[in-house]
């Protein structure tokens, strides 16, 4: 008899041995599941965008000065990697000036987008001083507005631009 009792009471202490290992090993766990931090912000800059390409003498343009505002997000993937996403409003455009015959005429094109940049972080993070960091990705912006002094000109825009960020 005391062979059989020893069987199940084996089996029980077997299955704790069991649970227990699990516990402790989701306990060890648990600091590399923290150490992949989730962190996000605000962006808020200036864009000087100009447009170029033209095919005749006669047509020049400067920048434009526009608004770069957002948000991103960053995950943490080690202690020196993070994925970084980001939605950005990006006012890009530019201000034309065309000579015909003597006759000079002005123009501010506003092509707006919304620009989403995925981006990899390689460098440090932390909370108590400076981060050092490079990042880079590629971004797709898809067109919001598209305007020639005050005139619609979505149609003859390209729906969407597709970039590279590198910083």
């Amino acid at each position: 008899q005391r062979v059989c009792w020893a069987v199940p009471r084996m089996r029980v202490m077997h299955k704790r041995l069991i649970i227990l290992s699990g516990l402790a090993i989701a306990t060890l766990l648990t600091p590399t599941i923290a150490s992949a931090q989730v962190g996000g912000g605000v962006k808020v800059g200036v864009n000087l965008s100009n447009v170029k390409g033209f095919n005749d003498d006669t047509t020049s343009s400067s920048q434009r000065t526009g608004l770069v505002a957002g948000g991103f997000m960053t995950f943490g993937l080690s202690p020196m990697l993070a994925f970084q996403p980001e939605v950005l409003f990006s006012m890009q455009g530019s201000k034309l000036h065309f000579s015909s015959n003597g006759v000079d005429s002005d123009a501010t094109t506003k092509v707006d987008y919304l620009q989403i940049p995925l981006m990899l972080r390689i460098g440090t993070n932390s909370r108590e001083h400076a981060s050092v960091y490079a990042i880079a990705g590629p971004t797709l912006g898809i067109l919001v507005r598209a305007t020639e002094n005050g005139t619609n000109i979505k149609s003859s825009v390209k729906r969407t631009d597709v970039g590279v960020v590198a910083g």
